[in-house]
């Protein structure tokens, strides 16, 4: 088996014949995170899909097995959330996103004066939101 530096090495050596040296960059922390929650959101919302589609295909109602899983991330989201970015996550989930005609944009209060809209319709998007409300 080829190891991955050596392979890339020679595929860079055949592009331009010189000496490369190749090491592993830690993801940063940030990073990290945000690749985490876009991928949790992005399979909360198949899962929820799924529910949808087996009730309405197969008549099988899988709301209450799946209710103590949703739980429990849930309570994760509150750990590691506001409880303001918990509920602007639940929405996006289970209200705004499922809606078709959803336009992408929710208002948010500021402060107590101020409302602005902002663009949430993908995960991506939702987690920069997010991250100017820490």
């Amino acid at each position: 088996m080829i190891k991955p530096n050596k392979k890339i090495r020679e595929v860079l050596f055949s592009i331009i014949p010189a000496s490369y040296r190749i090491k592993k960059v830690p993801m940063s922390t940030e990073l990290s995170d945000r690749k985490l929650f876009v991928e949790t959101i992005k399979t909360l919302k198949k899962i929820e899909e799924r529910k949808d589609f087996m009730l309405s295909e197969i008549g099988m109602d899988v709301t209450a097995y799946e209710d103590m899983f949703f739980r429990i991330i849930e309570n994760l989201f509150k750990i590691a959330f506001s409880s303001e970015q918990t509920k602007l996550i639940q929405d996006y989930l289970y209200d705004l996103s499922p809606d078709r005609e959803w336009d992408g944009f929710v208002r948010i209060k500021i402060d107590k004066k101020e409302e602005r809209m902002f663009d949430i319709k993908t995960p991506e998007k939702l987690w920069s939101v997010l991250q100017q409300f820490r």
